[in-house]
């Protein structure tokens, strides 16, 4: 199927080239390791690359260029490439969580953890792209969507992994099709496979 549409331009977070060249990334807890990654990366120049030691780990930014979410609020998702080095960091990461706001502590929102990625395969070795859903967030005190200037990741990890990477995170409005079709695979048989033709009386 080929659907020729115009999309609404997704809204950058943070371009992740730089640790302050729009506000200042930090670790949270007890991440480590905060540097540029120019070698592995998906848009612009560079990721950012750390270590986390435990789950809650993860790295945050509270002075962005304000971006105004008015159109956007409870309507877009959050969208980002986050790359595991290796099948033993794999082996080890459960989930990750995002938090977006006018604060970290007061108002914002937080997604609930992603276990897969945005098509609904498993996590990877190398990189992931990960849709967070604005409707399965949960509201902190009350966010005014014009003004949201800070964000969050943090994982879920069974053991200590290094060198993690996330790279463009950006606010995406999706839209939805309803497509009608013909299909010649109107059967199923009992296996729930569907066919063209029945075979068996127990075919539905």
């Amino acid at each position: 199927i080929r659907i020729n549409w115009r999309p609404r331009a997704p809204i950058t977070i943070n371009e992740m080239n730089s640790l302050s060249a729009n506000g200042t990334w930090s670790a949270v807890a007890g991440a480590t390791g905060l540097k540029v990654q120019t070698l592995f990366k998906v848009s612009g120049n560079a990721s950012i690359e750390f270590d986390v030691a435990a789950t809650g780990d993860g790295i945050q930014n509270t002075g962005l260029s304000t971006i105004d979410l008015t159109d956007e609020d409870e309507v877009a998702d959050v969208f980002g490439f986050i790359h595991i080095p290796t099948s033993a960091a794999l082996a080890n990461f459960n989930s990750a969580t995002v938090r977006w706001g006018n604060d970290l502590t007061t108002n914002y929102w937080q997604s609930a953890a992603k276990t897969d990625q945005a098509d609904g395969t498993a996590f990877k070795v190398g990189w992931n792209l990960i849709k967070w859903l604005w409707s399965d967030a949960t509201e902190v005190g009350t966010v005014t969507p014009a003004t949201i200037d800070s964000f969050r990741i943090v994982f879920n990890v069974d053991a200590a992994i290094s060198n993690l990477k996330v790279d463009n995170f950006v606010f995406a409005v999706g839209r939805n099709f309803d497509i009608k079709y013909y299909s010649a695979f109107a059967f199923k048989n009992s296996s729930g496979t569907f066919i063209i033709r029945p075979t068996s009386d127990s075919d539905e």
